[in-house]
Parts: C-alpha cells; structure tokens; sequence
C-alpha cells in the first residue's frame, strides 16, 4: 500500500509538471509523449523524482543534448565508489576520523570542543563526554558564543544543531531554548551514537556583504587526484543565504537559498538558481534578494588560498580520488567544514565530463 501511496502521489507530480510546461494529452510536451522520457531518466539514467522534477528536466524546451550531460546523483555516486572504494569512503565520511587525519596534516579545521563518545574512544585534545552527567558538566562551562553539534555519521546536513549557551538553557538554531538533558533526548533519537561539538566560524565580511548575512555560507570546491598525486579542481559552487537562515542548505531550492556556480579559475560567480516556485526546475537570479546587489562578476574572497587547501587537503586525503569540499571563508582565514568523498553533482549543472572523467580513472586502475 504504500508503494502504490507513492506511485499516486509522483503520478499527481508528473501530470502538475506537464501543466507546468503548458503541455495536454498530445503533442511535444505532453502527458503522453513525455511519458517514455519520464521512464529513460528515472530507469535508465537513475534520476530520483525529486531530481527530475527539480531540475526540470520534463521541460520541453530544453535540448536533448543538454539533457543528456546532466548525471543523477545515483550514477554519480555509484562512479565516486569505483574510484574511491567502499572502505575509504566509509572511512572518510565519519566525521571524527576526517578530522584526524586533518589534523595529522595540520590543514585548517574550525576548533573541536568535545566528542560525545558513549565508546570513550581517543579523540585528541577534545573533551570526551560518555554520559549525560559529561554532557552536562561540559555545557555548564561551555565556551562562550554559538557552537555546532553535528553527529560524525551525518550527511547532507542530517542532525547539525547551532547551540548557544545561556543563563535559562541551551538556545538551540535562535529559535528554542532547552536543558541540554533535552537536546541530548533528541540527538539520540536520530540513531547516531557519535556527535562532534565545534567551534562555529561566520562569514567573510565580503560576504555579509554581498548577502546581508555573517550565517556561514560554504564554497564546495570539487577535487580529482591524478595518478601523479597532483590534485586538480573540477567543480566550484558557493551556496548563498537567500534570507534568514541559519544553514546554507539548498536542497534544491526548498530553503529559500541560492547556489552559485563558479568560475574554477578565477572564483568569479558565473550565475546563480534559485528553486522555481512551483517546485518544477530552477530559475536564475541576478541580484540577492535581500541586499539588491547584483552577482554578476563577483568574486569570491580568499579564493586563491581556498584552492590551495582544497588540493593540500586533497593530497592528505589520498588514495582517496575525489572529494567535495565544504570550505568556509572567513576573516580568520579559510577553514575546511567537511570532506566529502560521495558528492552529488552541481544542481541543474551539466557534469557528464567530471562523470566521464572519474570513469576513466576508474578503467585506468582497473588495468
């Protein structure tokens, strides 16, 4: 039942779509016609339905070719696992051993306070905190100002709590205050058994700037190690703050916020997309809805030694192949948020050359 649940509701989806683009029955565009296209992307391309109709791919003005370089998360995903392997995958996305190994390198980490670690495992210099009585002690002498609580198994965002201590509690994303006995309840309700407490590190003030925000809003920089071990840049975006969100989540336009893609020589924003508001492709903006500013020609600062710790990080990181980096810039600097060795592709940014790439690394290892 609840597989036909969802056959109906992404059935609804498609026919919402096809009005959308001002298609009928009949016709190119159409509810008939676009069907065997609607199939191709979701069983052969391996397009999710929240990617195909997220990024508008249904729509019948764009071009078969330009269609073709687009590659699902699914497919990306499964090529990133060739070259890089299951087990350093693994390895690398727990967020504690990402940050060892940084740290064995010296590469520029935002500070980490604490470990919560049933386990009691060694985590450096970090407070361990085993038990509730541990989580307690450590927030009634927690440093002053914002922190991150983030669980060392989480991706695309799962589980990151901005956490504040005050006098009546912890004041957790500025909007609720709770006991940290509560904020502990709910961390274990999502099933990790791990969470890092990091120093919380804001905006350039080019940035704010531009954005009308000091929230931390990430430079994801795209890296592929060649068989040399030099490492090379093959995608840049930059998610931008649409308002006033804590996080820089785009969730395909969801949150509000924007992402830009960049120019990987010279950081300079190419164009920026936005979520269409009827849930169906992306738009372009050309000025950030908050400050009026335009982003044509901007220039991310810090950007040349944002590049050089992405590809120093990149080569601690090998045999590691690719890896997104999330990259904050700040006016202490450039610090590295977090490594990522499966990374989803650009939002509505063809990629089938860095796809074609990675599966030519991969037949090349294979030989």
């Amino acid at each position: 039942m609840a597989k036909l649940a969802k056959i109906l509701v992404e059935a609804r989806r498609y026919r919402a779509a096809i009005r959308h683009y001002g298609g009928g029955w009949f016709g190119r565009g159409g509810l008939l016609s676009s069907l065997p296209l609607l199939l191709q992307l979701y069983v052969r391309e391996k397009f999710s339905p929240d990617e195909i109709f997220g990024l508008g791919l249904l729509d019948p003005g764009l071009s078969p070719d330009l269609r073709r370089r687009f590659v699902s998360n699914e497919k990306m995903l499964a090529q990133q696992l060739r070259v890089n392997g299951l087990g350093l995958t693994r390895k690398v996305d727990d967020k504690l051993e990402f940050q060892r190994i940084a740290d064995a390198h010296d590469l520029p980490m935002p500070r980490l306070h604490a470990v919560f670690d049933p386990a009691r495992g060694d985590h450096g210099t970090a407070a361990v905190l085993a038990d509730d009585a541990d989580w307690g002690r450590f927030w009634n002498d927690a440093p002053a100002g914002e922190l991150i609580v983030k669980p060392a198994g989480g991706t695309h965002g799962d589980g990151v709590f901005l956490v504040e201590r005050r006098d009546e509690g912890l004041a957790v994303d500025r909007i609720r205050v709770v006991t940290p006995e509560a904020l502990l309840a709910e961390m274990r309700g999502l099933g990790y058994d791990r969470w890092l407490v990091q120093q919380a590190i804001r905006s350039h003030a080019d940035i704010a700037r531009l954005t009308g925000s000091r929230a931390l809003q990430t430079l994801r920089l795209v890296t592929v190690a060649d068989r040399d071990g030099a490492a090379r840049i093959v995608a840049a975006r930059f998610r931008i703050n649409g308002g006033d969100q804590i996080f820089d989540n785009f969730s395909g336009g969801r949150t509000g916020n924007l992402i830009a893609t960049l120019d990987i020589g010279t950081g300079r924003i190419l164009h920026v997309k936005g979520g269409d508001p009827s849930g169906f492709g992306l738009v372009t903006v050309s000025r950030h809805p908050r400050t009026g500013l335009e982003f044509a020609d901007y220039r991310l600062p810090l950007w040349d030694a944002a590049v050089d710790v992405a590809c120093r990080a990149a080569r601690a990181f090998q045999p590691v192949v690719t890896m997104g980096w999330d990259l904050g810039l700040t006016d202490d600097g450039v610090y590295i948020i977090e490594g990522n060795p499966s990374w989803d592709p650009l939002p509505g940014e063809p990629a089938l050359h860095i796809y074609e790439d990675l599966a030519r690394r991969s037949s090349q290892a294979a030989s």
